[in-house]
């Protein structure tokens, strides 16, 4: 993880703090697809912004099969990640 992500924040770029689950763990699991470094500040912003946060691709329902499938919103662009942890241009 911290090798994919550089040691930034996959949504702002700054030190990430935080490992967040895109799909509640007892669902998703702990695959690198599933988890992504946050600071504070955008943690707390996935949780109190769970609609935005679910455009962006930081919350990923339950129902989709698939995480690998589902872009994530980087501060960088649109990226996916597949199951061995690495990013790939969405």
């Amino acid at each position: 993880m911290r090798e994919r992500q550089g040691g930034q924040c996959l949504r702002c770029g700054n030190t990430y703090t935080a490992l967040h689950h895109r799909m509640r763990r007892r669902e998703g699991g702990h695959g690198c697809e599933n988890l992504v470094g946050l600071c504070h500040t955008c943690h707390e912003w996935v949780h109190k912004h769970p609609k935005l946060a679910q455009e962006a691709g930081y919350i990923i329902p339950i129902h989709i099969e698939d995480i690998s499938v589902v872009p994530i919103k980087a501060y960088y662009g649109w990226v996916t990640f597949d199951k061995d942890g690495d990013t790939v241009a969405a």
